[in-house]
């Protein structure tokens, strides 16, 4: 699917300055959903526009994560947000757990 494409996506993000990034204490699955359903336009008028989530542990345990919407036919993020969470809760870790990117359908 586009999981070959993540390497150079987060490379893009990276090169593109995107250094802010929400910092909370415990990143929720609620909150994900939240976010992609206030984004329910662009991917109701699109079916090429995929929602992902892309989780890293970083060495310290936190993690960061970059949620967005994927455009398929361009390789790239049409929206997305980074977010540094101490924590994830147990469904979006359980997510994560074998899958550094998750597609919600």
């Amino acid at each position: 699917m586009v999981w070959h494409l993540i390497p150079m996506l987060l490379a893009g993000l990276a090169t593109a300055g995107v250094a802010t990034a929400i910092i909370i204490a415990i990143l929720t699955i609620a909150e994900i959903f939240d976010w992609f359903r206030s984004r329910n336009a662009i991917t109701e008028a699109d079916a090429e526009v995929l929602r992902v989530t892309i989780a890293e542990q970083l060495a310290t345990g936190k993690y960061r994560v970059v949620q967005g919407l994927f455009d398929k036919r361009n390789n790239s993020m049409v929206d997305h947000r980074v977010v540094e969470a101490n924590e994830l809760d147990d469904s979006l870790a359980e997510l994560h757990r074998n899958n550094q990117v998750v597609v919600y359908e």
